[in-house]
């Protein structure tokens, strides 16, 4: 028996250095697919790797602490969980004695690891992942441009024209000529922007609840995966949370003059996008509860005015009539309870916390309700339920509520950590919740990359000026990044999906001679249009992009030919890149 739990423990420490090397290799490279004795193996996130990690790890520590790791005798197993609860322990201590001087320049130093990382996100992935993001600089570089671009008339100009427009301006004014480089400009208003909300975070934690609260507030909101994310992009989530963030502090504050700053702060923010005006309740409500009416009143005014006044001055000015993004966006989405990107139950965001949080700040954030200020679980979870109130859920509508989250968990993260000298004796059970936490938090790490459509902005830069001369319609423009890498294609029109089912939407492009390309999604939903394109004189264009199928108008004289002299003219051509009509991808001599 003995030399059976040997065995077993020693397959089983094998197994966790196995899945620790696969973690950190997709923590750090990000992964990839693989072809693994001819299967095809995908490892890109630390996920189930983890899992499988926690499912071996703590079964071989529980039941074998006895026996060291890898029968290593230096590398003792029985004393882990007493080790690991004496560190835990002296963290109290040791956050109570930092000083003021010396936890800021640690969080400065976090703040600059944190808005580096941003901005290489931001560098690394330039493409786009929603179409939002792409009208932001249609706005924007279209104006810097002077181009009449077609925006989504439920847009309001605010966020782009006064935060990342300014930036471009001034690039271009410096010699900056290229999109890819004016695109990223913008981004880094946002880095910028969400690294701030971090240092305002800590700047008013330390007033309000003391140092070590206001550093591990700080620590958890610069390692959440969907903040560090969101904030490489050019939307307006993590901005409008700095704004946020200043709200709380100001109302927190008291005072008619702070309420009305503070109001004024969420109008702001709301004004960025209508969703963050679900703060106002928290804010108003607060007050009330702390026997405050009248700056309850001077807030909620101050909110309103500021709100309408900037939305309704925005649109006057972009689109020519006041509140035109705001009466669009109530009909689409309020009054029709219509949603571009599907209906979610008002139960998602909590089924679907690990897409938006930490689990294990979320859940320590949950506790704050029992365990934490009053306050801050007013500002966390009230915006949860008004914005589960909307037909449509995503994960990134959940930034503005991180700051909140992460204060709420660094408070009742202090309080168990106060505390923790209380449970001794229960150092297993101690040491099994660290490992859990300890994995959710390198979980996050895989995560924080944003792999946008690359591939799909590379195809529009590699073939702009064969469609300069052809014109292109393409399902889902925004992949290609819109309009921003083909000014000068005359011609481009946006394929909707959900009309692809009509024969006569597909023929009214296939009739369009000013149509020379074709972009349609490599799904096999569309197989009958890829067909109906081969039969209409255009060819396969073999493009290594994941998402698009190409395809190119032929000359008349050429597409008339037998389908085996036309694949051999192509041959001829581009032997590389081109598949004649017709031909499918298994059958022999195809170009």
């Amino acid at each position: 028996m003995p030399f059976i739990a040997r065995g077993a423990s020693f397959i089983a420490d094998v197994l966790a250095v196995v899945l620790l090397a696969a973690i950190l290799f997709v923590a750090v490279s990000g992964g990839g697919v693989y072809q693994v004795a001819g299967e095809r193996v995908s490892l890109t996130s630390t996920a189930n790797p983890l899992l499988l990690f926690l499912l071996i790890a703590l079964p071989r520590w529980f039941l074998g602490r006895h026996i060291s790791f890898l029968g290593i005798r230096r590398f003792p197993l029985h004393s882990l969980d007493s080790r690991v609860f004496a560190a835990l322990s002296r963290i109290p201590d040791a956050l109570s004695r930092l000083s003021s001087t010396r936890a800021t320049k640690r969080v400065a130093i976090l703040l600059a690891v944190a808005f580096l990382l941003r901005v290489l996100n931001a560098y690394a992935y330039y493409g786009f992942f929603a179409g939002d993001d792409v009208e932001i600089h249609e706005m924007t570089l279209g104006h810097l441009f002077g181009a009449d671009w077609p925006v989504w008339g439920l847009r309001n100009a605010f966020y782009p024209m006064t935060f990342i427009f300014p930036v471009q301006w001034l690039g271009q004014q410096l010699g900056v000529s290229e999109t890819a480089s004016l695109v990223f400009l913008g981004r880094l208003v946002v880095a910028a922007s969400a690294t701030a909300t971090v240092g305002l975070l800590f700047v008013h934690a330390r007033r309000a609840y003391g140092l070590p609260v206001a550093v591990l507030s700080a620590v958890f909101l610069a390692t959440s995966a969907l903040h560090t994310r969101l904030a490489s992009t050019e939307l307006p989530r993590p901005v409008a949370a700095l704004f946020l963030v200043l709200a709380f502090s100001l109302a927190v504050r008291g005072g008619a003059l702070a309420a009305a700053a503070a109001g004024i702060s969420i109008g702001i923010a709301g004004a960025m996008r209508f969703g963050e005006a679900a703060f106002i309740v928290p804010c108003v409500l607060m007050m009330a509860l702390e026997r405050r009416p009248w700056q309850a009143l001077v807030c909620a005014i101050c909110f309103g005015t500021a709100s309408l006044g900037i939305i309704g001055l925005a649109d006057a000015l972009y689109w020519g009539r006041p509140f035109h993004s705001l009466f669009n966006a109530v009909d689409y989405g309020v009054v029709q309870r219509l949603s571009s990107r599907g209906y979610e139950p008002f139960h998602w965001y909590l089924t679907h916390l690990s897409e938006w949080a930490n689990l294990a700040v979320a859940s320590a954030a949950i506790l704050a309700v029992w365990l934490g200020p009053w306050r801050l679980a007013l500002w966390t979870w009230i915006p949860v339920l008004l914005l589960s109130a909307m037909s449509h859920k995503e994960a990134r509508y959940m930034v503005p509520v991180l700051p909140f989250l992460s204060l709420a968990a660094a408070h009742v993260g202090w309080e168990l950590l106060r505390r923790i000298r209380e449970w001794k004796g229960r150092e297993p059970l101690i040491f099994g919740l660290a490992v859990v936490v300890a994995a959710s938090f390198v979980s996050d790490v895989s995560t924080y990359r944003f792999p946008r459509s690359e591939a799909s902005v590379d195809l529009a830069r590699e073939h702009r000026e064969d469609w300069e001369t052809g014109g292109v319609a393409i399902e889902q423009l925004w992949r290609v990044g819109g309009r921003l890498y083909l000014p000068d294609v005359p011609t481009v029109v946006e394929i909707v999906p959900e009309r692809l089912v009509q024969d006569e939407y597909l023929a009214e492009f296939l009739s369009r001679r000013d149509v020379g390309w074709i972009l349609l999604a490599d799904r096999t939903g569309n197989q009958h249009n890829w067909d109906r394109l081969y039969r209409a004189g255009f060819i396969d264009v073999v493009e290594d992009d994941p998402f698009f199928r190409v395809f190119r108008r032929v000359p008349s004289a050429v597409s008339h030919q037998p389908p085996s002299a036309f694949a051999a003219h192509q041959r001829h051509q581009r032997p590389q890149r081109q598949r004649a009509v017709g031909c499918g991808e298994e059958e022999k001599g195809c170009g």
